[in-house]
This record gives structure tokens, C-alpha cells and sequence, in this order.
């Protein structure tokens, strides 16, 4: 059956049966950020909040182990190269979202 011979009346009631798209409902906090209603700063506040958690978190490490208290070098390298990776990570999502701005700022109206 060809949906471009029905009538409009019955392309009409075979939309009715066809279920909405819902959005995923994911647990992962990245993902479901905005069915939440938080705004596009509020997340970039809280992602430079996390980034700086682990920068703090690495540097007490590294200071335990400065200090003789850390047993395992591995963990304090771990905890330091999940800071050095988050804040490139950090630095080159500003620097796309500086792009972004330049370019909006450069569009002739």
C-alpha cells in the first residue's frame, strides 16, 4: 500500500497511531543535563568545578607521596594525569567556544 494514494484523512489516522520519540533517559550525568532545566553555565561552572577537584586531588596526592605517606607512586601519577588531561580538555573547550564567539562576533548583519 502506497501512503501517496491515500486520501489525507487516512494518512491522518495512521499518524495517530505512531508513538512520539522520547529523549534516552540515561543515567550518565553528562547526558542528561538538560531535561533537568540546567542552563548551558551552570554545567561549564560545574565542569570547571570538577576539573579543579581533580587538579586538588592530584596535588594531595603528589604531596602524600612528596611526604612519605603514599605507598603507590601509580596512584599519585593516575590522580595527576587525570588532572593534566581534564584542564587540556578544559583549555581546548574554551578555545572552540572563543572560536565560536569570534566567528558570531565576525557575521555582518
Amino acid at each position: 500500500m502506497k501512503i501517496d494514494s491515500l486520501p489525507l484523512a487516512d494518512k491522518l489516522k495512521l499518524l495517530e497511531n505512531v508513538n512520539p520519540i522520547m529523549p534516552n533517559k540515561t543515567k550518565d550525568k553528562g547526558l542528561n543535563n538538560s531535561s533537568k532545566g540546567e542552563s548551558f553555565s551552570d554545567f561549564l561552572v560545574n565542569q570547571l568545578k570538577e576539573v579543579n577537584d581533580l587538579a586538588m586531588e592530584g596535588e594531595k596526592r603528589l604531596e602524600e607521596h612528596i611526604q612519605g605517606r603514599s605507598v603507590n607512586p601509580h596512584e599519585t601519577y593516575i590522580a595527576l594525569q587525570k588532572a593534566d588531561i581534564s584542564f587540556q580538555l578544559l583549555m581546548r573547550v574554551r578555545s572552540q567556544i572563543q572560536r565560536a564567539y569570534d566567528q558570531i562576533i565576525r557575521t555582518p548583519i
